[in-house]
């Protein structure tokens, strides 16, 4: 289970299977379609047989009102279409830390004097998607 503080940068990392013609990639925090400034669009790869894959990076500052619901967590869904297929996703939900983690992670944070960041990278979301090959 992934765990995060406010303050801590959030960072995932969608990338999709084979197919033609190149995938579309979109990231959703707690349901709301992620600003294109908090994305990394990397450049489409061209692989055997005409099929292409992408990447679409994410990082953010995470704020308390991120952590939403009973449980405190983050919903992030990497969404994933082609063509006029029906689009697959995938979904994380990191978590809030307690204060009893918080005060773990900075005596941690305090044998560690020589990192100043508190960039968290935790997870990577791969997003596969069945290969499609268009009519050629």
């Amino acid at each position: 289970m992934d765990i995060y503080s406010v303050g801590d940068y959030v960072t995932g990392n969608c990338t999709s299977g084979k197919s033609n013609p190149a995938p579309s990639l979109a990231w959703f925090i707690n349901g709301f379609k992620a600003d294109t400034w908090l994305t990394d669009k990397y450049p489409i790869l061209s692989h055997e047989n005409g099929r292409y894959s992408r990447a679409l990076g994410l990082r953010f500052l995470a704020e308390k009102k991120h952590f939403i619901g009973p449980g405190s967590s983050i919903s992030l869904k990497c969404s994933s279409s082609v063509a006029d297929m029906p689009a697959l996703s995938a979904t994380v939900e990191p978590k809030l830390a307690s204060a009893s983690a918080n005060q773990k992670l900075a005596q941690e944070r305090l044998h560690n004097l020589g990192s100043r960041s508190s960039y968290l990278s935790r997870w990577l979301l791969p997003l596969c998607l069945l290969a499609w090959m268009g009519a050629t």
